[in-house]
């Protein structure tokens, strides 16, 4: 689902049996530096961003489902970015398991390899009472010769290119007052 009002478009999402869908239509990302900074008021092509997402409940809790992103993301509206996700959610009274996984596929001019991105996050609590102990796992590999420091729009105007790799553990408690 879009993160921002700036992501403007129309979505269609219900439920029927055990699946829950969402399909959408709207401006998508713009082409910038790295994934994050793609944030756009308009459009900046002619072209539409097209994406869903469909999970199926299996039972009392538990989640697995998928979701797809495509649309053209520089000004020309001639080289697409596609993601892609999958995601298993377990949650019950007592505790939550959470599994992530996501990938970008990003279109370069020529001369220039396509782009692309793997993440992944597993995260993991119990409930004790008023204590919430939570830990997580995440992980990055990002790859892409064309964007990076530097970029910009401008035909021929390649950035510094983007090679990050990197994971980290983290480790929390909530605590709810009664």
């Amino acid at each position: 689902y879009p993160e921002s009002w700036r992501d403007l478009g129309a979505l269609v999402e219900g439920k029927t049996g055990l699946f829950q869908y969402a399909v959408y239509l709207g401006n998508g990302l713009s082409e910038a530096e790295d994934l994050a900074a793609g944030q756009q008021f308009r459009d900046n092509n002619r072209s539409k961003a097209v994406g869903g997402r469909l999970s199926l409940n299996l039972s009392r809790g538990f989640e697995a489902g998928g979701s797809y992103h495509r649309s053209r993301f520089d000004e020309a509206g001639e080289r697409a970015l596609t993601l892609w996700g999958a995601h298993v959610a377990w949650v019950t009274e007592g505790f939550r398991f959470l599994y992530e996984y996501g990938r970008a596929g990003i279109e370069n001019p020529a001369g220039f390899d396509d782009g692309q991105a793997r993440g992944q996050l597993v995260l993991g609590s119990l409930n004790l009472g008023g204590f919430l102990p939570v830990v997580s796992y995440q992980k990055l590999d990002y790859d892409d010769l064309y964007h990076g420091a530097g970029f910009s729009s401008r035909p021929g105007a390649a950035g510094a290119g983007i090679a990050a790799a990197g994971s980290r553990w983290t480790a929390g408690l909530v605590i709810t007052p009664i």
